[in-house]
């Protein structure tokens, strides 16, 4: 929201500069994220209020003209203006000459200089707002209101600081520059002085010519409206135009101004009908009706769904309520007479609605987030006096107000003691009612001194709890201004969660062997899912009933999915890089046979992919080697050796990964996950590099829990004496499985360890054989093994590999 302190000075007097305001509201919550000088650039001498003198036509361009300015004291100064909207004896805003000013196509700060313009000296020119770093409108010059005296410096007239806050979803109240000056006052503990309304009114009352019908009292909260006639379209008064403008807003007509005007300064969206182009005198808010279209203020023909929440007259919908009103009865020149309606709608369905049809307003912004139902009456009046003051209009007597379910807000019983307790203060009653009242509190009853009876403040629909209170006491006196204590008490102590902690061994696995985590939201897209979920899996997608995202409206039965769509987007931005990823998080399906009212199943699950070349990770390889599988099968390995020592892989086939480098992870005889190369099918769903193979892990942590709740751990002391290190390359038959050279090796006492770290099928290998090299650790529990005793076991374990699998050794070193 921007605020422009020359507008909130109406409504409060403040004393402290823009930057010490900024730390004092940013301190209290109500963050300032960017504070904007306008004027700041201008010099007092240079930029200039100025009035057209005369215009004449430019002797060489037809769509420029020359225009005399005087620039005070008489003084005038011949300019070329190409303007549309440039009139004799308007009030201009002028620079000379030397003045510097902001370009709008580029941004960036220029200093003006004489230039001949087709022929003619031009020594100056006449400001549009971009130019002036006021606002991004540059289809004209910038008018001035008729008061002002040429030669008066601009900054001295226009010079402002518009702050721009940051504001969190409860909070809708600062929305607005009258919740914005009653957070200052609540800080500064200067009042605030409301906008006096009044205006004069017909004989005629509005009941007698509208009626008003809410069907769900649920949806419509409370909707007000008035009824004014003989109004005249026209722009509306500069000093709104200029303030719409530092807010970010375009003038477009008084009435559209003034009920922009409005909403900006109490919060509360308004919105005006032509009357004469309803159909009749009685207006519907009611959910639309399937297939009902409505061609929308921004000239789209909207298809609705049934259950939106419409305005409608006996014909069609007029307005999609709380966003946008409709074409049909749009205000124009034409217009002498308005119906302006100033409502409540639930916030969930303007929601639901606006997300349906990818239409954002900053009416939608503000209803979403649940507006008071006592400012739709305070916003109306206000618009009505504004409109009988500038458009000329009158209104008929009394206003429209259906209110089905009148909202009582509750009292809040306060205990000082609570406060104390949570804030670990020592305040007293008259202290907390003293910054209390400041936030617009009213008290109900204080006879005890323990206890604050208060009513919350009227603009405020954030405030529900006794928390909430101590919230606001804690904020406003300034979290900083809080001692420092000692806890009260011990803080509990942790009884560990067996799944967590099974959990955070993975990751702390995964993360040492220098894979990345990553985090993505749970919801996919139903193709992606459908593509990465077994044919024999029978459970059933869950769609969103109100999804953020049309093409993300299903929440995810694997992650899988994700995860692939993230390596892709990696992949897409990193091409040369080597990705090693994982997540871990919880997936959500239907059983088959699930009934309405049951609970989706939900389970957690661990993921991984790895993709690339390892020498790019890897300085020590020099050779041109991608990620294969025993790179990740390493890693898992590394990862599940705190949970499990007995695992093991047994070739699979599974409808994710390409047969045969594809197995699934055993545990004893529980099945723990799958491992493997991703299918070129599903790499090709997903965009992936072909350059590099994907391959993949997924493990279950359900099953996981299982085995490591048998698995009997137990702990050897730690040998004294180093290990050796042998790397064996053994030429084996293309179908033997790795696990059962494993097996043979790790059969010698003295081997400690087993790591296949390469594999290699080339020129110098037989047809249906392979290569593959393992690390063999060798290592004494009571000496130091020498070279003798290790050509020993190693050529008695060759021999038994040759015996049991027919293998023999290529080299070792």
């Amino acid at each position: 929201m921007k605020i422009p302190l020359s507008w909130i000075n109406d409504y409060i007097k403040i004393e402290d500069s823009s930057k010490e305001l900024s730390h004092k509201m940013t301190m209290a919550g109500t963050e300032v994220g960017h504070i904007t000088e306008i004027g700041s650039t201008w010099d007092s001498q240079k930029v200039v209020v100025g009035e057209i003198i005369s215009i004449q036509n430019h002797p060489n361009a037809d769509r420029l003209r020359l225009a005399s300015v005087n620039v005070g004291n008489n003084d005038l100064v011949q300019v070329v203006c190409g303007a549309p909207n440039i009139l004799e004896n308007q009030k201009i805003a002028f620079a000379h000459s030397g003045a510097v000013l902001k370009n709008p196509s580029t941004g960036e700060s220029q200093e003006l200089k004489p230039a001949k313009i087709r022929g003619v000296l031009s020594n100056g020119m006449i400001c549009s707002a971009a130019e002036l770093g006021i606002s991004q409108e540059n289809d004209g010059i910038m008018e001035l209101p008729n008061e002002m005296i040429p030669g008066v410096p601009l900054i001295d007239v226009l010079g402002d600081t518009i702050l721009e806050t940051e504001l969190t979803p409860n909070r809708p109240d600062c929305l607005s520059i009258i919740g914005t000056a009653q957070e200052i006052s609540a800080i500064t503990q200067n009042p605030v002085i409301m906008p006096s309304v009044n205006y004069a009114s017909t004989e005629t009352n509005i009941s007698d010519l509208m009626t008003v019908e809410i069907e769900n009292p649920n949806h419509c909260i409370r909707y007000t409206a008035t009824l004014i006639k003989d109004v005249q379209i026209k722009q509306s008064p500069i000093w709104m135009q200029n303030r719409l403008e530092k807010c970010g807003v375009r003038p477009i007509n008084n009435i559209v101004d003034i009920t922009n005007y409005v909403m900006l300064e109490y919060g509360q969206p308004l919105h005006a009908f032509d009357r004469n182009k309803l159909k009749d005198n009685h207006i519907i808010i009611r959910e639309s009706k399937n297939d009902e279209t409505i061609t929308t203020l921004d000239g789209t023909k909207r298809k609705l769904e049934k259950g939106m929440l419409v305005i409608a007259d006996k014909s069609n919908p007029i307005a999609l309520a709380g966003i946008m009103g409709g074409q049909s009865t749009e205000i124009d020149d034409s217009t002498n007479t308005i119906f302006l309606e100033s409502a409540n709608f639930l916030g969930s369905l303007i929601r639901s609605t606006r997300t349906k049809i990818g239409l954002n307003t900053e009416a939608s912004y503000r209803f979403e987030r649940e507006l008071r139902q006592e400012i739709s009456v305070l916003a109306l009046k206000r618009a009505t006096e504004l409109i009988v003051s500038i458009c000329g209009g009158k209104a008929h007597k009394g206003i429209i107000d259906e209110y089905p379910q009148n909202v009582s807000h509750k009292n809040i019983n306060t205990r000082i003691s609570k406060l104390n307790s949570l804030l670990g203060t020592e305040f007293e009653q008259t202290k907390v009612w003293d910054t209390l009242k400041h936030l617009g509190f009213s008290k109900i009853d204080s006879s005890t001194n323990e206890n604050l009876i208060l009513s919350p403040p009227l603009w405020r629909s954030d405030i529900n709890i006794e928390e909430d209170v101590i919230e606001e006491f804690a904020r406003i006196y300034g979290y900083d201004n809080l001692p420092v204590k000692r806890l009260s008490s011990e803080l509990p102590s942790i009884i560990p969660d067996k799944i967590s902690n099974i959990i955070e061994k993975i990751r702390d696995g995964l993360v040492h062997s220098g894979m990345n985590e990553t985090i993505s939201y749970s919801v996919s897209n139903i193709n992606s899912l459908q593509k990465t979920q077994s044919p024999s899996d029978d459970r059933e997608i869950i769609k969103l009933l109100n999804p953020m995202d049309s093409t993300k409206a299903w929440l995810r039965s694997n992650l899988i999915s994700n995860l692939l769509e993230t390596l892709s987007a990696n992949q897409r931005s990193n091409p040369n890089t080597p990705i090693k990823i994982f997540e871990i998080g919880h997936t959500f399906a239907f059983d088959k046979n699930y009934k309405v009212g049951d609970l989706p199943t939900e389970e957690n699950s661990i993921v991984g992919a790895i993709s690339g070349n390892v020498s790019e990770e890897n300085l020590w390889v020099s050779h041109n080697q991608n990620f294969d599988f025993y790179n990740l099968k390493g890693i898992l390995e590394r990862s599940l050796n705190n949970i499990s020592s007995n695992i093991s892989y047994s070739s699979h086939n599974h409808f994710l990964l390409k047969h045969p480098i594809s197995a699934k992870i055993i545990s004893g005889n529980v099945e723990i996950g799958i491992i493997g190369e991703l299918d070129d099918k599903i790499s090709e769903h997903f965009n992936l590099q072909k350059d590099y193979p994907t391959f993949v892990f997924e493990l279950n942590i359900s099953n996981i829990v299982k085995i490591a709740s048998d698995s009997n751990i137990s702990y050897n002391q730690i040998s004294k004496f180093p290990d050796s290190k042998r790397d064996v390359s053994l030429l084996i038959d293309i179908s033997t499985k790795s696990e059962e050279i494993e097996q043979i090796i790790s059969q010698s006492k003295l081997v400690v360890d087993v790591l296949p770290i390469d594999k290699y099928i080339g020129e110098d290998i037989p047809k249906n054989k392979k290569s593959i090299t393992y690390r063999i650790v060798f290592q004494s529990n009571i000496k130091t093994l020498d070279a003798a005793e290790i050509d020993k076991i190693q050529s008695n374990i060759i021999k038994s590999l040759n015996e049991k699998l027919n293998i023999v050794e290529r080299y070792s070193i």
